[in-house]
């Protein structure tokens, strides 16, 4: 019987995971508050939205940390 519970919350555990990997999407922004990027429960990028002039007022090298900041959910 403990056998078959444990089994029973370890295929709902998993169940929710693939739920999350299939319908999550998750949403980051760099400390600034100047790139925010979306991903998918796959953890593939869906969205990338820069403030508008940010790339020619810091150059795309910066906008680049900017991105990777904001991806570090």
């Amino acid at each position: 019987a403990a056998a078959l519970a444990l089994a029973a919350r370890f295929q709902q555990a998993l169940e929710g995971t693939l739920n999350q990997m299939n319908n999550g999407n998750f949403r980051g922004e760099d400390e600034a508050q100047t790139v925010e990027v979306n991903i998918n429960g796959h953890q593939w990028l869906t969205g990338v939205r820069i403030n508008e002039g940010l790339i020619k007022e810091l150059g795309a090298e910066l906008v680049g940390v900017r991105i990777n900041e904001a991806l570090q959910l």
